[in-house]
């Protein structure tokens, strides 16, 4: 009892405190802090010193509010809508923060319930400017959900490629091999022959993916993911490199604020040239984890499959890869960079194509006005074989550099056009496996 009186004294003089004329002040220039972070773009401060200020005065509104709209530019959809709730419980006719909640519900992919909110503030009849603003958003959150209605979400992309080396010829013509003995004649090198040296080309591509993403149980929980991926390429001269792609997947999901869990089965066909190369099944699981405090994400992803190689049976086998990945999100418009690591193994039946490998690898993003936007993609591989091919000189061990930058440009709210350029630099112990090559691409996606 004794504990508990002195508990609730010590509560009570903190409130007391806190309304003091001193606490009001420093509680003022933090938030003027906090909100002098959020517009020069450093969110994770502001994070940091509005999460504090929500903790000592729940009951203020612009707090609230400030806090809200932090967590929005970060990505955390679900604190930013209990953040503008928390200022509708205070003030009701705050009808600024419901926008915020329709923004923030519609980020979470609950757009009937954000489509709701969006037409109680036009039943307030705003002035025409807002009102029109207000009615243009409402009609993308519709079509959302219209989206969301439908059977299946799909998206096509069609483009065109420049290929430099399109069958992976070696940089070399020459290629030197363990030496052979023919009596007193010794061979330890070989011309590469004309079909085999790189060889240039243009094409045309065609891809399509489609989805229904359907809630088990209650809405909000558990979703199931039911798709489809292809690709087709065509080439003007070597057909015999054109390349169709398809992949079938079941997957289940799951957020909870700012956690991500996916695990998909899958089933992939590739042929080569019109004729069938490799069969795959496999699971894939990922994990990804928010820290809005740092505007930071974490991910985990793990794969296995079976590989089926349909002309080379001694290829076949499993091939299995974890790895982590890191990124930091950066100013107002959400710029990216980040970095991950994995770690893979193929265990083919026959041991010459037995390898395992680690990759580094680097991302970024930086967004531009007019809607645009530049990236890049970058990894280090290597790769070590567990045993020597019959004519390799020394053990293979591999490594590789791979490069692609690119720009975005969204016309409207469904159409995406991009160019982007991929340099490939493979150097290896054996010859036969050194190689370039660059690929220009350009694109055009459309969103149904």
């Amino acid at each position: 009892m004794i504990l508990a009186l002195t508990g609730m004294a010590a509560m009570l003089l903190n409130n007391a405190t806190a309304n003091t004329p001193a606490a009001e002040r420093s509680l003022e220039e933090r938030f003027q802090t906090a909100e002098e972070a959020r517009k020069t773009g450093d969110l994770a401060r502001a994070y940091r010193i509005l999460g504090q200020l929500v903790i000592r005065a729940p009951g203020d509104e612009k707090i609230n509010f400030a806090y809200g709209m932090t967590c929005l530019e970060l990505g955390d959809s679900s604190r930013a809508e209990m953040a503008f709730q928390r200022v509708l419980q205070i003030n009701p006719g705050n009808h600024r923060a419901r926008l915020e909640l329709a923004r923030a519900m519609s980020a979470s992919q609950r757009y009937t319930e954000a489509r709701i909110e969006l037409e109680k503030v036009l039943d307030q009849n705003p002035p025409p400017n807002v009102r029109k603003n207000i009615e243009d958003y409402l009609a993308q959150v519709r079509a959302r959900e219209g989206r969301r209605d439908k059977p299946y979400n799909l998206q096509v992309e069609a483009g065109a490629f420049y290929d430099s080396n399109v069958n992976v010829g070696p940089d070399s013509d020459i290629i030197v091999i363990r030496p052979l003995f023919f009596g007193f004649i010794i061979v330890d090198r070989f011309e590469v022959g004309e079909k085999s040296k790189p060889t240039d080309d243009y094409g045309v591509f065609i891809s399509g993916r489609g989805n229904r993403i359907f809630d088990i149980g209650r809405p909000g929980g558990w979703l199931a993911d039911i798709g489809a991926f292809g690709y087709a390429s065509r080439l003007d001269d070597e057909n015999d490199y054109r390349m169709l792609y398809y992949q079938l997947h079941s997957a289940l999901r799951r957020r909870s604020g700012p956690h991500l869990f996916q695990a998909p089965l899958r089933f992939t066909h590739i042929l080569r040239g019109g004729d069938s190369l490799l069969q795959s099944y496999g699971i894939a699981s990922a994990y990804s984890y928010l820290i809005p405090q740092n505007a930071q994400r974490i991910s985990l992803r793990a794969d296995v499959q079976w590989r089926d190689y349909s002309d080379r049976r001694d290829r076949d086998g499993i091939y299995a890869f974890g790895g982590i990945s890191f990124e930091q999100f950066f100013g107002r418009k959400r710029h990216v960079a980040g970095f991950g690591l994995t770690y893979y193994g193929d265990f083919a039946d026959e041991a010459i194509y037995e390898k395992t490998g680690v990759r580094i690898s680097f991302n970024g993003t930086m967004h531009l006005p007019w809607r645009s936007s530049l990236y890049t993609r970058m990894h280090y591989s290597t790769e070590e074989f567990r045993e020597r091919e019959a004519l390799a000189p020394v053990d293979r061990s591999d490594t590789q550099m791979q490069a692609t930058l690119g720009a975005r440009k969204r016309i409207g709210q469904r159409v995406i056009v991009d160019l982007n350029h991929q340099v490939t630099d493979n150097d290896s112990t054996f010859d036969l496996y050194e190689y370039s090559r660059h690929i220009t691409t350009i694109s055009s996606s459309y969103t149904f």
